[in-house]
């Protein structure tokens, strides 16, 4: 596949996941506030977001690790620091989405839990780490 189609893709899929990332954070953050009454709406609508980021939103994350690190193959970037930075980033968002669905869990099973979570802002501020990363590959 032509590096530049296998680029497309991945910043495609880049962009769901990160929204996907940020809805579950303001869901979550949404949900916790004391003023927030858990009414079967929402109930509903927490169980239908889950089932959705656990179809999408995981299959997003898995596609954005692979089809990342063959892109980091096609352009011998191994050794770059700025990659590596990269990696660090996104290996943080990859464990707290997974936080974020065992948050997402407990709350459907749970109406009385209160859930954790970033506010959404984090989630862009690390995406922004991340395309200045590529962007300007400091070395």
């Amino acid at each position: 596949m032509s590096y530049l189609i296998l680029k497309t893709i991945h910043v495609l899929v880049v962009l769901t996941w990160v929204a996907s990332l940020i809805a579950n954070a303001w869901l979550l953050v949404h949900t916790r506030s004391a003023a927030t009454p858990r009414t079967p709406e929402l109930q509903q609508l927490l169980a239908d977001w889950k089932r959705w980021d656990r179809r999408m939103g995981s299959l997003a994350m898995l596609l954005v690790w692979g089809l990342g690190l063959a892109l980091a193959g096609q352009g011998h970037w191994w050794s770059s620091i700025w990659l590596r930075a990269k990696l660090l980033v996104v290996f943080v968002m990859s464990a707290l989405h997974g936080v974020y669905a065992g948050e997402m869990r407990r709350t459907t099973e749970d109406p009385a839990h209160r859930p954790r979570a970033l506010p959404p802002a984090v989630w862009l501020l690390m995406l922004a780490a991340i395309v200045a990363l590529v962007i300007l590959k400091p070395a």
